[in-house]
């Protein structure tokens, strides 16, 4: 007969240890495990078989013991947020056991707990609530923090693993605009996607632009709805990208440079594009640093040092202090309306905060 840990309530469920943080000690049947399991969280993982396999002959040969550090959680609302696996596994050996277990867990909380098991971008994105389509739509998120003034240079940031869920659940819509259903798997370079994905956050009156635009990018093609020069405008990118093509990856200067051209010039041409408005040659992004004299300055490497153009169309994340969390920052607005109102002029949706956080969990 299986040996447990701890002494057995003499029936039904038994808690012991309540405090007001909603922290309390139970006696989990695998009725009441099974309860909980039926309102996991849509950004759960997908359970692991082989470890609710491994937890319950744990669980069977009297192996499991029960940890006071080693907390399920579950939000006010009933939702679990962490713990499924040692659910499950109650579940399948049929033997109750203690656990302790916050009643009162929230959704950031998902940014620090179970660490032990590593989390891919796709779960992470699922987290947040967001549909992980591919590592395009990553490279398009991260060319939002780009930056063009960070030490007079073009300064190639990167969301952290465990912000980048949220931002994409935040620019779901937008992601939506840059990565249409029925888009081909051409143009989706990542500066490319992340200039269309700034303007769409930037001009969310232009989104229907914006997609003929990436149209006639991808299929190379005139879209008869715009004049000539409109449908040259948008052509004019797919001749840059053959031009950069050969600088596009690695993490080395050169390679810098060609990323923050292809981007800066996607922001340009698609910025013309969207506002009706066409240029006869492909714009100048960046002119060569001078010395007093006039003189055209070079590196230790004999190269041109350029000096880069400001953001020609600026959101309201380029606010955010650099180190910041997203979520943080926000929540922060959420708490300032004065200071979200002054933003909603570069794109911030004022509404999204009512839906956007821990009440979306039972979305």
């Amino acid at each position: 007969m299986p040996q447990f840990s701890g002494n057995t309530p003499s029936g039904g469920e038994s808690r012991h240890d309540a405090n007001d943080s909603g922290l309390e000690k139970v006696w989990v049947t695998p009725e009441k495990a099974e309860e909980w399991l039926s309102r996991r969280a849509v950004f759960q993982r997908k359970i692991s078989k082989d470890a609710v396999s491994k937890y319950a002959a744990a669980m069977r040969n009297g192996d499991w013991k029960f940890v006071k550090g080693l907390v399920i959680q579950i939000t006010p609302d009933g939702y679990v947020l962490d713990g499924q696996h040692r659910l499950a596994a109650v579940v399948q050996s049929g033997i109750p056991q203690w656990f302790m277990v916050d009643f009162n867990a929230v959704r950031s909380n998902f940014e620090v707990i179970d660490r032990g098991r590593t989390r891919g971008l796709a779960q992470l994105a699922a987290m947040a609530g967001c549909v992980f389509h591919s590592s395009f739509h990553v490279s398009a998120v991260n060319a939002l923090r780009w930056d063009t003034k960070a030490s007079a240079t073009f300064a190639n940031y990167s969301w952290p693993n465990t912000e980048i869920s949220y931002v994409m659940h935040y620019f779901q819509p937008e992601l939506e605009v840059v990565f249409p259903k029925n888009s081909s798997g051409d143009m989706r370079t990542g500066p490319i996607r992340g200039a269309l994905l700034r303007l769409a956050i930037a001009h969310p009156d232009k989104h229907k632009e914006i997609q003929d635009f990436i149209g006639i990018l991808a299929s190379n093609r005139n879209n008869p709805a715009y004049s000539h020069q409109l449908n040259d405008t948008a052509l004019m990118l797919r001749n840059s990208v053959s031009k950069l093509a050969g600088g596009l990856s690695g993490n080395y200067p050169v390679h810098t440079k060609f990323r923050y051209e292809l981007w800066m010039t996607t922001l340009i041409l698609a910025g013309k594009f969207i506002d009706g408005k066409f240029l006869k040659k492909p714009p100048k992004v960046y002119e060569d640093k001078t010395d007093e004299s006039g003189n055209k300055i070079k590196d230790a490497n004999g190269k041109f040092v350029p000096v880069y153009m400001d953001n020609p169309s600026p959101i309201w994340l380029d606010f955010k202090p650099k180190h910041q969390s997203f979520l943080a920052y926000v929540e922060s607005l959420n708490r300032n309306p004065a200071e979200a109102k002054k933003l909603q002029a570069l794109g911030f949706d004022f509404r999204r905060l009512a839906t956007d956080g821990e009440d979306s969990i039972s979305a």
